[in-house]
């Protein structure tokens, strides 16, 4: 299926958004040209490269697009993520409404398989068209009372885990269950249901913590956690974020070393080596409060692609 030649911008969203307005004017005329190449890129909402590639597609000098990676990063605008010596930027809505485009546009496809093929009792539900003129309807599960609901509904809610937060008791089956008919028509089969959620289940997301995080039956329906998948499907080593505020403290004593013999050079091994790949002592106490902010970014993405000896 061809591209579409056009994306929707939502111009009450851009003036409004907090996030964009802490950005300088440079780095919101460089985020619109990434929003046009992530539109145009092979993995919607997504655009990949090393540093010198993507300054190169942006039409920025190095120094610019490291300037211009800090704001996104500091103000949220855009997910970075770096891997390999690659950077991956992430327009989260974009990527977000591309994932439920291709869903529904798979969710179709096998309904109309299913009905060339003549299969009466598939489990594929239809969506409803808004440009269709007669779209065909469909009949969601009849409600229940006094706790007996269809069979569908009763297999599913049989297999959802006890959070920490909760128990499954009537009243969450019964709030889930109204969730359930609000959104029947994008459920998709019980088959997918429960797959989605078994694999849920098993992830450290919802393992963490005795089960602390596991969302009550009705918010994962209403929040439609079966339309993306778990973060971390294993327990975790030390988290990007956990190495990134480490790398931070670290970079701000080798700042004060290098420039006050008072203060003492940190001992941890890979901080050590990354400074050294970076130029050394010598090159901070040189360096000025700018080049130094964009060393310590560089310092930063080092040591966490380095593990931070985790």
């Amino acid at each position: 299926m061809a591209k579409a030649p056009a994306f929707q911008f939502y111009v009450k969203d851009w003036l409004a958004d907090p996030a964009v307005r802490l950005c300088s004017h440079a780095t919101r005329g460089i985020w619109i040209d990434c929003l046009c190449l992530m539109w145009e890129s092979e993995e919607r909402g997504k655009l990949t490269g090393t540093p010198e590639q993507l300054a190169r597609v942006l039409s920025l000098s190095s120094p610019d697009f490291e300037m211009f990676l800090v704001e996104v990063e500091d103000t949220n605008v855009a997910t970075v993520t770096r891997r390999n010596k690659k950077i991956t930027l992430v327009n989260r809505r974009m990527e977000r409404e591309e994932s439920v485009r291709i869903s529904n546009a798979e969710r179709q496809k096998k309904y109309r398989n299913a009905k060339n093929n003549g299969d009466s009792n598939t489990e594929v539900t239809p969506l409803s068209s808004s440009s269709s003129s007669s779209p065909k309807k469909t009949t969601c599960s009849p409600s229940f009372e006094n706790g007996i609901g269809n069979l569908e509904f009763e297999q599913w809610f049989d297999g959802y885990p006890e959070g920490l937060n909760f128990k499954k008791d009537a009243r969450h089956k019964t709030l889930a269950f109204e969730q359930w008919n609000i959104v029947c028509r994008e459920l998709g089969g019980l088959t997918y249901q429960l797959d989605r959620l078994n694999e849920w289940s098993e992830s450290w997301d919802w393992q963490a913590d005795g089960g602390k995080y596991i969302p009550t039956p009705a918010n994962y329906i209403k929040k439609r956690y079966w339309q993306s998948r778990p973060t971390n499907t294993q327990k975790p080593g030390p988290s990007d974020d956990d190495l990134k505020a480490k790398a931070r403290l670290l970079w701000e004593q080798i700042v004060g070393s290098c420039l006050s013999s008072a203060n003492k050079m940190p001992t941890d091994e890979v901080a050590l080596r990354v400074l050294t790949r970076l130029g050394g002592r010598q090159r901070v106490a040189d360096n000025g409060e700018f080049d130094n902010r964009i060393l310590g970014k560089r310092f930063v993405d080092a040591y966490v692609e380095d593990g931070g000896g985790a």
